[in-house]
């Protein structure tokens, strides 16, 4: 009798147990698997790529390549290997070394001196190099690459309409230019854009080959912000005269209405120092920013116009040359105002006693339409 009881409270006991896992549910249950922690870092650095590999150069292109990667990069310090190599490895070495310091653009550029050092390895040499810069990684990774001196020019203008301090470009397919008279003759010829003509350097790397790099920089006396400001203003005005010539019913009252919207806004005064927005907010001039407003705002009126550089009594001098119906005329405008005529008093070759210019690259002014010009010929 003794053993039932003990089965049966054995059994009773098993029953109790049935029925707590089914009043749990499934949810509380899980089976996982063990994984060893240690052994699964094991086996992913087994199969992992190396992270520190160095570079390999088989050839001399491929060493070229990789010393031209630390440049890009800025890299001070580098390593590399050299390994089923064809050629002299020494010799290679300060080959490509020499080129990359002096016939390369951006290493011409970024460089001041590069040294290296190779060692011997079972399977070939480990070259370790060392580079002087005389740039900075981000003055390096901000070159901008373009093809050809056209889209150069084009991104120069960019960045002087952007009062940028300085830019640097990649020209390939390079061909030689006077990019400080490019500078200035954009300057001049947009006087709604650059309110300020800025103090130009050039730098050109290397000093031959296909493709260069061109450095410049542009110092101007106010900040952009304050630049941005003035540039405002500046626009303001210029269309306010616009608006106001275009009520002329031809060329000649066109013109007529320009001189007397500028005449009449000063009593200026002539400093040599003179900008586009001391001459439009603040009446000081000279006769380079009196001569780039109005021959701009003679275009803007539909009249075809320029600047002149040229000399007045054997000083340096600016003026204007307007064509008014099919005849082209010199415009003093400059002399016109500080003398306060009544109006815009337009000259031939033969009036402009005392003014020397190229006459060969500006339109002759001897009172004769162009039309008839070019039907004579």
């Amino acid at each position: 009798m003794k053993k039932i009881r003990v089965l049966a409270l054995g059994m009773a006991a098993l029953c109790l147990l049935c029925a707590c896992a089914a009043w749990q549910g499934d949810e509380y249950l899980s089976v996982s698997e063990h994984n060893d922690p240690f052994q699964a870092q094991q086996e992913t650095e087994s199969t992992a790529e190396p992270q520190n590999a160095l570079p390999v150069a088989e050839n001399y292109f491929g060493m070229k390549a990789i010393l031209l990667s630390f440049v890009t990069e800025g890299v001070e310090h580098g390593e590399f290997l050299m390994e089923h190599y064809e050629g002299t490895p020494g010799e290679d070495l300060r080959r490509a070394v020499e080129y990359l310091t002096t016939s390369d653009p951006v290493g011409a550029y970024a460089i001041d001196y590069m040294t290296f050092e190779k060692e011997e390895t079972d399977s070939g040499w480990l070259v370790s190099v060392d580079a002087v810069y005389r740039r900075s990684a981000s003055e390096i990774e901000a070159i901008e690459s373009v093809r050809g001196n056209a889209r150069a020019d084009e991104l120069i203008f960019a960045a002087l309409q952007r009062f940028d301090p300085s830019v640097t470009l990649r020209i390939s397919g390079y061909a030689d230019e006077d990019f400080e008279k490019t500078i200035h003759d954009y300057c001049l010829a947009h006087p709604e854009a650059v309110i300020e003509k800025p103090q130009v350097s050039v730098s050109i790397y290397p000093e031959s080959g296909n493709v260069r790099v061109v450095e410049f920089h542009f110092g101007y006396e106010h900040t952009r912000e304050e630049l941005r400001a003035r540039l405002s203003e500046v626009t303001g005005i210029l269309n306010s005269a616009a608006n106001y010539a275009h009520y002329g019913s031809d060329e000649a009252s066109r013109l007529s209405m320009l001189y007397t919207y500028l005449a009449g806004r000063f009593t200026y005064e002539q400093d040599e120092q003179a900008t586009v927005y001391s001459l439009l907010c603040e009446g000081v001039a000279d006769s380079a920013c009196f001569s780039a407003v109005f021959a701009y705002l003679c275009r803007t009126a539909g009249l075809e116009s320029h600047m002149v550089e040229g000399e007045k009594d054997g000083a340096a001098y600016d003026w204007c040359q307007v064509k008014v119906s099919g005849v082209w005329y010199h415009v003093d405008i400059f002399r016109c105002v500080l003398a306060d005529a009544h109006d815009a008093e337009l000259r031939l070759d033969a009036d402009m006693s005392g003014y020397d210019w190229n006459r060969e690259q500006y339109p002759v002014c001897d009172g004769i339409p162009t039309e008839e010009v070019q039907n004579e010929e």
